[in-house]
């Protein structure tokens, strides 16, 4: 097999439990994915959708990825939030050339999509098909922006539906939601691929939150039942997640050493040291990921308090810091952006 390997990957978890995040940092490397010929036929039929008309209606894939990868070309540099960065995930092919369908892949589409606000939809699929081009074999750069639109189709499905109210129940039903839409926009093989693990991570984390709040249990019995959730595990995953409180530790440290002055460097080769170079480049790539996060909500902020200093009505201010939320931002960040603002003593008149 041949690898085209940028950076270590960061698959994106559910976000149901930010502490136990730590003890899966290694988990989704390990997952093997089915085979890419079952992946791709499972795909349900191309639909007239937003990802596929993005450059014009009736444009078949193949003239659609023509078209994005001059545009791709074209574009210069990356946006500010990516520049100096390097690509997260890993494109890879077999030895017939065709695409190998992992989670590496799914890593580099999530990379550019990071960037949406700051450029445009179209140019974001551009700058991927350009990147895959770049990368691939004209075979499976096809394949591949056949699987991106697929993606694409469902991450922008997603964005349309309504977020759960954060009670247990409202997250299950968020979940066996995601779940429904996957295989109904993606089709169960490439779903599996990008997101079996995840979805057996989210169950895991969701009974042990359950557990842990649970008054009626005590503290012996909890972790019976704690231990006994491994069991539902895979083999493959299940000494992954085993619950481990060093991960934890180890932030808490890196977190009063940043303050000191601890270099990234550093801060590489500590972890390196109490939890493998594996855990160590998935920390880094999360790392890399909150700081564009950070700096796009700082460039924000300093764009609505320019607003606010623009002398303008009340009313026209609040139009206005309500567009730029949602140009900056996708649909799913907005309510952590409105949070944000909020503690900052932001909010809308």
């Amino acid at each position: 097999m041949q690898i085209i390997k940028n950076k270590i990957s960061f698959g994106a978890l559910t976000g149901l439990i930010c502490l136990l995040l730590l003890t899966l940092v290694s988990l989704f490397k390990h997952y093997t994915a089915p085979p890419q010929n079952d992946v791709l036929k499972s795909i349900p039929a191309k639909r007239a959708t937003i990802a596929d008309t993005a450059f014009g209606k009736d444009i078949d894939p193949p003239s659609a990825l023509g078209i994005a990868i001059a545009k791709g070309a074209s574009l210069g540099d990356l946006p500010e939030s990516l520049a100096g960065t390097d690509v997260d995930g890993e494109l890879s092919m077999d030895a017939q050339g065709n695409l190998v369908i992992n989670l590496g892949l799914r890593g580099v589409f999530d990379y550019f999509l990071a960037t949406i606000g700051e450029e445009d939809l179209p140019e974001i699929r551009a700058r991927i098909a350009y990147y895959l081009k770049q990368h691939l074999s004209p075979a499976a750069t096809k394949q591949a922006w056949e699987v991106l639109n697929a993606y694409m189709d469902y991450k922008l499905e997603l964005d349309n539906k309504e977020q759960h109210d954060g009670s247990y129940a409202g997250m299950r039903d968020s979940l066996a939601m995601q779940r429904a839409l996957r295989i109904s926009i993606l089709g169960p093989s490439l779903a599996t691929a990008f997101y079996q693990a995840e979805d057996e991570y989210s169950e895991f984390a969701m009974h042990q939150a359950e557990i842990a709040a649970d008054p009626s249990l005590t503290a012996q019995e909890k972790q019976q039942l704690a231990d006994s959730l491994l069991e539902g595990i895979s083999q493959t995953n299940r000494h992954l997640i085993q619950p481990d409180k060093q991960p934890l530790q180890v932030e808490r440290n890196i977190e009063q050493w940043r303050e000191q002055g601890m270099t990234d460097t550093q801060i590489f080769e500590y972890r390196e040291q109490q939890l493998g170079a594996d855990a160590a480049g998935r920390l880094a790539a999360l790392d890399q990921q909150r700081d564009r996060w950070q700096k796009r909500y700082t460039d924000y902020r300093q764009q609505t308090a320019d607003i606010r200093n623009s002398g303008l009505s009340g009313t026209d201010q609040s139009a206005a810091i309500e567009q730029l939320r949602r140009q900056r931002f996708e649909p799913g960040e907005l309510k952590r952006v409105s949070v944000l603002d909020r503690m900052a003593g932001e909010h809308l008149q």
